[in-house]
């Protein structure tokens, strides 16, 4: 999802995440310093004709997810 274009999303049911990666970096600027989180990874998905129209052109880009709780909390 880019928050910027109001485009339809597209939902993975069952994707599994491939080398994901966790980084916490300090970013600089506007006079102040922001820890971030960012989170890469790779999906592995079925090939779906709107799977495919969607990754086709978008290599390297930047997006959001949405990620619901799938599981209770573990106390």
């Amino acid at each position: 999802m880019d928050p910027k274009v109001k485009k339809p999303e597209l939902h993975l049911i069952g994707a599994e995440f491939m080398k994901a990666v966790i980084q916490i970096v300090e970013e600089t600027g506007k006079g102040k310093i922001v820890m971030v989180t960012r989170f890469a990874f790779r999906v592995r998905a079925s090939r779906h004709a709107s799977v495919m129209d969607f990754a086709a052109w978008r290599d390297g880009e930047s997006f959001w997810i949405v990620m619901p709780q799938t599981q209770e909390a573990l106390e």
